[in-house]
């Protein structure tokens, strides 16, 4: 296995496909306990990554503790814990409520493809509103977060680990308790998965580029900053784009409120208070030109 790069002051350079994912960069990994964390170890071994017992001083650090797995990265004003919640959902959640259920359709008739998972917060809320979701995630790091929240899931969940506060109308509310296997993890670039299924059996590919960096005057949350520092730049939006095209009717993709679209011709966009999604209807079209670039 070839040596780790030398320490910079951020975790990885991009969420582009690397050649070798040992070029993540300063990302360590801490363990208290080997018997416990071989996990860890053996993620650490396959990114050429130092396994430390006590967190260095710059960095992006995973380790688990007592509430299990977690990040831990430098950010404006200190540093910052990032986990993967899988059973929780967020109070009075509801067909109604949620703005992604608008974008990708109420119908729930197929399953949704989340093709840039990220921290699965998106997936995760579909799940609780009994959508079927296949995660993407080709970030190691990401993809070892999930796939462990993913674990815990499967162990926990029962009547009333997974529920939304019960809604105004009949059917408004997600399905107690979901189970298991209404949400899976593929680890690696979604692009290859999108070319081996058959177009009409997925409802709704979504996609979250990576937000560009805000001014600097500008707050961003802790967690956002994170995964800035451990993702980078998105590099092929355009391409996963074409890729999920011919898969499914919907296309969601979900910006910043005032940035541009990625892509000409949005056919509708559900908006909230710092985020929107813009969804493209592909039924009968071709794919839209490119004329922008992903940043704002």
């Amino acid at each position: 296995m070839p040596a780790p790069p030398e320490p910079r002051d951020h975790c990885a350079p991009t969420r582009a496909p690397a050649k070798n994912w040992a070029d993540v960069t300063s990302f360590t990994v801490m363990v208290a306990d080997p018997a416990r964390d071989a996990d860890l170890i053996a993620l650490a071994a396959r990114l050429g990554a130092p396994v430390v017992e006590a967190a260095p001083a710059i960095g992006c650090v995973l380790t688990r503790d007592r509430d299990g797995l977690v990040l831990r990265a430098p950010v404006a004003g200190g540093r910052a814990e990032v986990r993967v919640e899988g059973t929780r959902a967020r109070p009075g959640l509801s067909l109604r409520t949620s703005r992604l259920a608008r974008a990708v359709g109420n119908e729930r008739r197929g399953r949704v493809i989340d093709a840039t998972a990220g921290l699965g917060r998106d997936a995760f809320e579909l799940a609780a509103l009994g959508y079927r979701v296949l995660l993407c995630e080709r970030h190691p790091v990401l993809a070892f977060l999930l796939a462990d929240a993913l674990a815990d899931r499967r162990s926990a969940v029962g009547p009333g680990s997974i529920r939304c506060k019960a809604g105004a109308m009949a059917g408004d509310v997600c399905r107690p308790p979901i189970t298991p296997f209404d949400i899976e993890l593929h680890q690696g670039d979604a692009r290859p998965l999108l070319a081996t299924l058959v177009p009409g059996t997925t409802q709704a590919v979504c996609l979250d580029p990576m937000f560009p960096p805000r001014s600097k005057s500008a707050q961003v949350k802790k967690e956002a900053q994170v995964l800035q520092l451990l993702v980078g730049e998105e590099t092929d939006t355009h391409a996963l784009f074409t890729a999920a095209w011919p898969i499914a009717p919907r296309i969601v993709v979900k910006r910043p409120l005032h940035a541009p679209s990625i892509a000409d011709d949005v056919s509708f966009t559900v908006e909230g208070r710092a985020v929107r999604f813009d969804v493209y209807l592909t039924t009968g079209r071709s794919a839209p030109a490119f004329t922008r670039t992903p940043a704002p």
